[in-house]
């Protein structure tokens, strides 16, 4: 995993290393520990639901809206899912908690982290400033104007504002990175919105259709945007959402919905 954050970095994109352990390591390493002790079934602690429909399983969203966690186990391998249990997909947070402490597990309850585990603390810019290196580069308007230097292109992701070292004037966003030159490209808020999305398929609950509406969530805290798609080739899509969305960013899953 720590291999795949890195390359991902380098390459200009941001990585979601949740998603990815999870289908590459957690899942399918848990699957082979059930077999191993003659286990039935694995229960986790993933607020998101398993629901079938027409004799398949599919990964649904929780009951509890702001806890859902679908969208990092949207490259979980299907046929996994007959061997996992989500018991908390129905039940809200609060909820959760008075369940543990009818149970006396209360004190086993932790501040929940948004950190990524392999990093122990550490702030990622640094890590991976350690890992590749200094590469020093320009920071660019829209038009071509430097606008400042940076120290490493891998310090940003498309759609951020805070901590690009430029300050004053019009707020700018991050709208591209190019990992060959360094550059950094700013500009405003409205220049950061696409309607217009191409994916890699990585897993499928079952074939996606043109014509068909889906609700596609970009990232964690997207709320699913109403979107169809053009098949390019058999691994790559074109989206077409039906509103511009902010910031997509290279690297991060394209989760689509049904509904739910």
């Amino acid at each position: 995993m720590i291999e795949y954050f890195v390359a991902e970095y380098r390459a200009g994109r941001t990585p979601n290393p949740c998603g990815m352990c999870n289908r590459l390591v957690k899942f399918r390493g848990l699957y082979e520990a059930m077999r191993r002790t003659s286990s039935d079934l694995i229960a986790t602690g993933h607020y998101a639901r398993i629901v079938q429909k027409n004799g398949k399983n599919f990964i649904a969203m929780g009951a509890d809206r702001k806890k859902d966690q679908s969208y990092f186990l949207a490259l979980i391998e299907p046929e996994l899912l007959d061997h996992f249990y989500f018991p908390l997909g129905e039940m809200r947070r609060e909820e959760v908690r008075k369940t543990a402490e009818k149970a006396g597990l209360v004190d086993l309850i932790r501040p929940e982290s948004q950190e990524i585990c392999f990093l122990t603390g550490e702030n990622y810019r640094d890590f991976l400033e350690r890992e590749i290196g200094k590469r020093k580069g320009r920071i660019l308007s829209e038009e071509g104007k430097i606008l400042g230097e940076h120290e490493g292109f891998y310090r940003f992701t498309l759609g951020q504002r805070r901590g690009t070292g430029v300050a004053g004037g019009k707020r700018l966003y991050v709208l591209s990175i190019d990992p060959v030159t360094g550059d950094v490209i700013l500009g405003d808020e409205r220049s950061a919105y696409r309607k217009f999305l191409e994916v890699k398929l990585l897993n499928q609950f079952e074939p996606l259709a043109e014509g068909k509406t889906y609700r596609v969530r970009i990232r964690q805290n997207h709320e699913p945007a109403e979107a169809r798609i053009q098949k390019l080739d058999e691994q790559n899509l074109l989206v077409s959402f039906a509103m511009p969305q902010w910031a997509p960013a290279p690297g991060q899953i394209a989760a689509f919905y049904e509904k739910d």
